[in-house]
């Protein structure tokens, strides 16, 4: 009982941790039109994780409100986003360093 309990939390815990890429950095966490995101930034590349649960997401709105997040984060609006399904959504900025 006591090994389902831990692979249940560890399993839990690596919900939002993110790719291993942007696993050093630390998340903002920010909310765009009721869906939470973490967002991670090393250099020019970006993460946003999704965070909160869809029973159905779009996922061309989740891509747009993950522009969005990491808009809110990084001040930059022009994101070229390079992979995308419903949880993870990463891009590189266009915009420099910030």
């Amino acid at each position: 009982m006591r090994w389902m309990v831990l692979c249940f939390l560890t399993l839990l815990w690596g919900c939002n941790t993110g790719t291993p890429y942007f696993w050093s950095r630390p998340a903002a966490s920010v909310m765009v039109e009721g869906v939470a995101f973490d967002v991670r930034q090393r250099g020019f590349r970006v993460e946003a994780v999704r965070r909160s649960f869809l029973a159905t997401p779009d996922k061309h709105g989740i891509i747009l409100q993950a522009a969005e997040a990491i808009h809110q984060v990084a001040q930059c609006r022009n994101i070229a986003i390079t992979k995308a399904d419903p949880s993870v959504i990463e891009g590189h900025l266009r915009c420099g360093f910030n």
